[in-house]
C-alpha cells in the first residue's frame, strides 16, 4: 500500500513538472526549460541523503528554513487528497514582491492567504505588507511545523504584520472569511482540489460580496485556472479587470471580483 502511495504520489508531481517546465520553455526558451528540467529532476529523483539541508541567501541572512524541494512521498499527509498534491518548491521573493508593490493597494484591509504554504516563504515575504491578517494553509504536517516556527524567528524590523497564522489542513476544506482577501497560488495542487478551492471561494463571496483578489503564479491562460474561473461567474466575470488584462505580468495570472475590479480600474498595469 505504501509503495503504490509512492508511486501514484510521484506520478502526479511529475505531471506537474511537465506543465512547469512548459510555461518555462514558452516564458524563458528551450534552453532554459532544459536546464530546469536537469536541475530539479535531480533533486526530485536523488535518493535521500544525510548531511545538511540545502539553504538559500534569504535563510542565511534570516535564520531560517524555506529552502529545498521536498516530494509529497516525504510529506506527512493526512487525508485523500495526497494524490492531487505536488512537491514543495518555494517561491522566489522577488517576483512576489513585484506583484504585490505592483498593486499597491491599501492592504490593511484585506486578509492574505497563501493556498499550499509549504515551509512560509511567502508568508514571511507578505508580512512586509500591512495586511489585516496573514493565514497559511498546508496539508504537510512537517512542513506546517517548519513554516509555524520560521514565522515565530522571523522578526525584521520592515515586518508590518504580525498576525500570521499557519493552518494544517486540505485546502479543499479550507473555509475562507467574510472579509476583502488576497489569495495566492503558487502551482500548489492538482484540478480536483482546485476546483474545490474555487468552489467554497465562490461560495462565500456569494454569501458576502467584497473584494477579492486571486494571484497564480504560473498558470497559463489554457490552464484549469483558466477554466474554472470562467464557470465563477458570480465571483470573476461580474470584473470589469478581467484575468491578466494589461496586467503585462508573464509569471502571474490575477483574478478578481467585481469590487476588486473597482479598486484596481484606478491603477495601469503597462
Amino acid at each position: 500500500m505504501n509503495l503504490l502511495r509512492t508511486f501514484v504520489q510521484k506520478s502526479y508531481s511529475a505531471k506537474r513538472l511537465v506543465r512547469r517546465l512548459w510555461r518555462t520553455r514558452q516564458t524563458a526558451g528551450a534552453a532554459a526549460a532544459v536546464a530546469e528540467t536537469r536541475r530539479v529532476l535531480r533533486e526530485l529523483l536523488a535518493p535521500a541523503k544525510a548531511g545538511p539541508e540545502p539553504t538559500s541567501d534569504f535563510d542565511v541572512a534570516n535564520g531560517v528554513d524555506t529552502a529545498g524541494i521536498v516530494r509529497i512521498a516525504d510529506m506527512e499527509i493526512a487525508g485523500p487528497n495526497y494524490r492531487f498534491g505536488v512537491f514543495y518548491k518555494a517561491s522566489s521573493p522577488e517576483p512576489f514582491r513585484a506583484v504585490l508593490d505592483r498593486l499597491n493597494l491599501d492592504w490593511r484591509r484585506f486578509q492574505f492567504v497563501d493556498m499550499g504554504s509549504g515551509k512560509g516563504l511567502v508568508l514571511l515575504l507578505a508580512s512586509h505588507y500591512a495586511f489585516k491578517r496573514i493565514t497559511g494553509v498546508e496539508f504537510g504536517a512537517n512542513l506546517h511545523r517548519i513554516a509555524e516556527a520560521n514565522v515565530v524567528r522571523y522578526r525584521p524590523k520592515e515586518r508590518l504584520c504580525q498576525d500570521v497564522v499557519c493552518v494544517c489542513q486540505d485546502a479543499g476544506q479550507y473555509r475562507f472569511a467574510a472579509e476583502p482577501l488576497v489569495v495566492y497560488f503558487y502551482e500548489p495542487f492538482e484540478a480536483p482540489v482546485l476546483q474545490a478551492v474555487l468552489r467554497n471561494l465562490e461560495d462565500s463571496y456569494q454569501s458576502h460580496p467584497r473584494p477579492i483578489i486571486l494571484i497564480y503564479h504560473n498558470a497559463p491562460s489554457t490552464s484549469t485556472l483558466a477554466e474554472e474561473a470562467k464557470r465563477r461567474v458570480s465571483l470573476f466575470t461580474g470584473s470589469s479587470f478581467p484575468a491578466d488584462a494589461g496586467f503585462g505580468d508573464p509569471l502571474h495570472t490575477l483574478y478578481v471580483s467585481a469590487e476588486a475590479g473597482k479598486l484596481l480600474r484606478q491603477k495601469q498595469f503597462q
